[in-house]
């Protein structure tokens, strides 16, 4: 198949070299260039490119890695690339969701929640699985942060917000 791709760049994604060669493609290690940090990037054979069975199944590999989810793995979304920088994250980020600890409520809500309204979060979720909830506050004009809601797995709520267009997640599949 050969390594036609590298040291060219893809979208913002500079292709350095081949990692592997198989029966569905090429790997390449890339450089994410908004990010600063190394991908791999995989390409189909280009005689599976019309393959349904091939598109499915790394599609089922894309989102294998995005499930990926470790309390040391930060999700930063494209409208929040300004904060990072090339040695690490400068700002706050837009939400931070807190699972309220049943040991520490008082340091989760009121130590923390101070804490995030100095920094410039600007919403702040608490996921409480002993009430099956989660309050939504989101950050005044004033710096602080307005309580909007109180969203229950039993009123059949659905959380949404602006920060994540598209995104929701019914309360009653959070808390099964």
């Amino acid at each position: 198949m050969g390594f036609p791709l590298e040291n060219h760049m893809h979208g913002h994604y500079e292709i350095l070299g081949p990692l592997g060669e198989g029966g569905m493609g090429v790997v390449y290690k890339a450089r994410d260039t908004r990010l600063g940090r190394l991908v791999a990037f995989k390409f189909l054979a280009a005689g599976l490119l019309g393959s349904y069975e091939a598109r499915d199944r790394s599609l089922a590999e894309a989102r294998a890695i995005a499930a990926l989810n470790h309390p040391n793995i930060a999700t930063i979304y494209e409208n929040q690339l300004d904060i990072l920088t090339a040695r690490n994250i400068q700002g706050a980020p837009a939400l931070v969701i807190e699972i309220l600890s049943p040991s520490t409520p008082k340091r989760d809500q009121g130590i923390k929640r101070r804490l995030y309204e100095r920094c410039g979060v600007r919403a702040y979720w608490v996921v409480d699985s002993a009430t099956a909830s989660v309050t939504i506050s989101r950050r005044h004009p004033d710096g602080s942060f307005r309580t909007l809601s109180l969203l229950t797995a039993s009123g059949r709520h659905i959380l949404r917000t602006p920060l994540l267009p598209g995104w929701s997640l019914a309360l009653a599949r959070l808390f099964r």
